[in-house]
């Protein structure tokens, strides 16, 4: 069975956490700016997760090939 492609999934995980980590904590080091770099007024970030097929499967794609590795 070929372990990487469970790796390539929770890393995507983890990367994806730790982008949301970085967001919030610049959100917080900028809580009491009032304007950008750019003079307009500063807006916290979001960020928005949408699922991507992992090398161009969908995940149920992956667990087949998976389960008939078997």
């Amino acid at each position: 069975m070929d372990l990487s492609i469970p790796f390539a999934i929770s890393a995507s995980g983890l990367q994806a956490q730790r982008l949301r980590m970085n967001v919030i904590s610049s959100n917080l080091a900028n809580m009491q700016s009032t304007h950008t770099a750019e003079g307009g007024l500063y807006r916290r970030k979001e960020v928005i997760f949408t699922a991507a097929p992992v090398q161009g499967l969908l995940f149920g794609g992956v667990l087949n090939q998976a389960a008939n590795r078997l």
